[in-house]
């Protein structure tokens, strides 16, 4: 009889370990990047988007909208952009907003798009001779990117080699307009707010008409997620954007 019980005391505590660690095993650890000044933390404790935030703001409530339909856990660290791709080599790992391209397009599993928008460069009122090509694009002096970004890979991989890397959007568009640099290529979802936090204004930097890029905003999965789980999130996206829900968190966080 005790024999038996010992028995069912660790068949009890195998499952129960096992039970333990499949659920582990579903929770994937979501990382985010450049939300500084566009969340807070609510009263539960949650990074949430600020009602009219932009993109980032937009993102971080798009997500958590996903999460509650995945029935995951919500709760989102805050990396720099470069720190999130290599965490993505981790086990258990997702990323947003990261652009799709070629270049990544086998390192991750994706869900998306989150949203879509466009890349213009952008150049200082005084500049003296406007650019209005690609052509003209790559013989000025110098082009600020983000390191690491989609604008990044993509200017490098088109041949331009006056490109200069930085760690900020910012600054990036504070050398434009005191003359350092160029051209920066900027998306439209995310001028208005870069600009409000370099102290800039129309009257200083002006958007050309050349075209870099479309943009389109994903979710990088590290690939030991399965295709089941990555099905299961995009269905949420799609389910969000069928409902009406995206339209809404559109109004109140996008713009």
């Amino acid at each position: 009889m005790r024999r038996n019980f010992n028995w069912l005391c660790y068949v009890f505590l195998v499952l129960t370990i096992t039970f333990y660690n499949n659920a582990l095993a579903e929770t994937t650890e979501f990382l985010t990047h450049s939300v500084e000044g566009k969340v807070y933390i609510d009263e539960h404790g949650e990074l949430r988007g600020l009602k009219h935030g932009g993109r980032r703001a937009f993102n971080v409530e798009l997500v958590r909208e996903m999460m509650l339909l995945v029935d995951h856990q919500v709760q989102f660290q805050i990396v720099p952009f470069a720190r999130g791709q290599l965490a993505l080599k981790k086990k258990r790992k997702a990323l947003f907003n990261i652009a799709r391209t070629e270049k990544r397009e086998a390192l991750y599993k994706w869900v998306g798009p989150l949203q879509v928008d466009n890349v213009y460069f952008y150049e200082s009122v005084n500049q003296s001779k406007p650019v209005t090509d690609f052509d003209q694009a790559k013989n000025v002096s110098g082009i600020c990117v983000l390191r690491g970004t989609s604008q990044h890979e993509n200017l490098l991989a088109l041949g331009f080699k006056n490109i200069f890397a930085n760690n900020s959007w910012v600054a990036c568009l504070q050398m434009l307009a005191m003359g350092r640099i160029d051209l920066v290529p900027i998306s439209d979802s995310l001028v208005n707010t870069l600009m409000v936090e370099a102290h800039l204004t129309y009257k200083q930097i002006r958007k050309t008409p050349v075209l870099v890029q479309k943009n389109a905003g994903y979710i990088a999965f590290s690939k030991d997620h399965s295709d089941d789980e990555i099905v299961q999130w995009q269905q949420a996206l799609d389910k969000l954007k069928r409902s009406g829900k995206y339209d809404e968190l559109v109004q109140n966080y996008l713009h």
